[in-house]
């Protein structure tokens, strides 16, 4: 019984790394590597690697407050904000970029209010942070939940015993045995946002 389990999840693997095998190779034999030094490819190469670390430290910055919070504390409400979170990973990515658009252009719920700032964000790199902000944070916070759930409340506890505060238990205790999950959903996200297009296009 335990061969056809087995067997059905290396096909599945094979599913998954077949395409993704296939693209290489295409891309390989196109000569893709010899267009990488094109100024036309190199400035798209560098706007993307720029957008996506900001990304990411937006990520890192916001996402991880809300993802201990999640992993550690009840309050009314937690199943709403866990649902918003989720939310962007579940809709098409141009459907995402309408709704960024509707929010935040020019006719927009918020558009009116920024532009009285002087502030324009459709078709910017500003709006493209955005859209990857978007579509990659619920990866971070989801990978980053994970990794403060695994932290024993005991070693946060004995910490607090030691005399230490609560903000030098987060980063001497905490931080260090979540990493794992932190780096995960860091990672997640950074390739996201790089590969983000549907809802760039849209509002970018």
């Amino acid at each position: 019984m335990e061969g056809l389990p087995l067997g059905l999840g290396v096909l599945l693997l094979g599913y998954l790394a077949v395409p993704v095998l296939a693209l290489l190779w295409s891309g390989l034999n196109l000569g893709a590597l010899g267009a990488l030094g094109e100024p036309p490819v190199l400035t798209a190469l560098g706007l993307t690697t720029l957008t996506t670390l900001l990304v990411m430290l937006v990520a890192l910055a916001a996402g991880t407050p809300l993802a201990y919070l999640l992993a550690r504390r009840e309050f009314r409400g937690k199943a709403v904000v866990e649902t918003l979170v989720e939310l962007p990973v579940a809709l098409p990515p141009v459907i995402a970029g309408v709704g960024l658009l509707m929010a935040f252009g020019r006719r927009g719920l918020f558009g009116p209010f920024l532009e009285s700032l002087g502030i324009v964000l459709p078709f910017t790199t500003a709006a493209v942070v955005l859209a990857q902000l978007f579509v990659a944070v619920p990866f971070y916070i989801r990978g980053a939940a994970l990794g403060f759930r695994a932290v024993p409340r005991e070693v946060e506890e004995a910490a607090a015993v030691d005399g230490a505060t609560p903000w030098q238990a987060f980063w001497a205790v905490t931080v260090p045995i979540a990493l794992p999950g932190l780096l995960s959903g860091l990672l997640l996200c950074g390739t996201r946002a790089a590969a983000e297009f549907g809802a760039t296009l849209m509002f970018a």
